[in-house]
């Protein structure tokens, strides 16, 4: 028990790294849809930019959060926004 009570500082943090593009691709095999198409093109002309990653590391008193969205993710996203309401 009183190996358990002790404070680790050495821990781990856990990272979560997610390619959107094969997501997408995998939704787009179960499910054929010509805008989740449209939308795979467009990030396969920006390369491998496309990568969501997610890091969670512990903080005294907590865990510290850090997301990170690659420019190939964000152009997708904008240009999901329709242009002609006043955006």
């Amino acid at each position: 028990i009183d190996k358990y009570s002790k404070k680790s500082t050495d821990a781990e943090p856990l990272v979560l790294e997610a390619s959107v593009g094969k997501i997408m691709e995998f939704a787009a095999a179960v499910d054929a849809n010509p805008i989740l198409q449209a939308l795979i093109d467009q990030l396969g002309e920006l390369g491998d930019n496309d990568t969501v990653r997610i890091k969670m590391s512990p903080a005294e008193r907590g865990m510290k959060y850090s997301i990170e969205i690659q420019d190939g993710v964000l152009e997708m996203i904008g240009s999901m926004v329709p242009q002609d309401d006043g955006f």
